[in-house]
């Protein structure tokens, strides 16, 4: 009877283990993303996009209209982007969005990514930004 329990036990794990979501993937090499959702609004028709450097801890891309620039650290799943700031021309599209991204960064704590999706979250979880990835070096 032991060893029953104990077959069962071991089968209840291992299916367990089984159904966990894919490990959170390290942003280690020079990652570029396109921004597809902004607070829950999706992006279109505007280019906004997210660059990791790691070599430098650099972030970079485009905000909708400006260029901006920053640093970033991680470990393990949490993510702190520092000391960003951005070209000013002001633009007929774009500013809303690029605003919104822009004070995303301020409450970012940590980050999700599965090999192809980005998410950058809040300290309640809840995703913030969400990018594509579309080249990798």
């Amino acid at each position: 009877m032991k060893i029953i329990k104990n077959v069962v036990i071991l089968s209840f794990l291992l299916i367990l283990g089984a159904c966990q979501t894919t490990k959170n993937k390290m942003i280690d090499k020079q990652m570029n993303f396109e921004v597809v959702q902004i607070d829950q609004q999706k992006v279109e028709s505007l280019e906004v996009s997210i660059n990791f450097s790691p070599e430098e801890n650099r972030i970079s891309g485009v905000g909708g209209c400006n260029s901006y620039t920053g640093t970033y650290s991680t470990e393990n799943t949490k993510l702190e982007i520092s000391k960003v700031v951005s070209t000013r021309k002001m633009c007929a599209q774009g500013m809303k969005i690029e605003q919104n991204l822009l004070s995303s960064f301020d409450k970012i704590t940590h980050y999700k990514f599965d090999g192809k999706t980005l998410e950058l979250k809040n300290d309640a979880q809840k995703t913030l930004v969400k990018a594509s990835l579309t080249k990798q070096e």
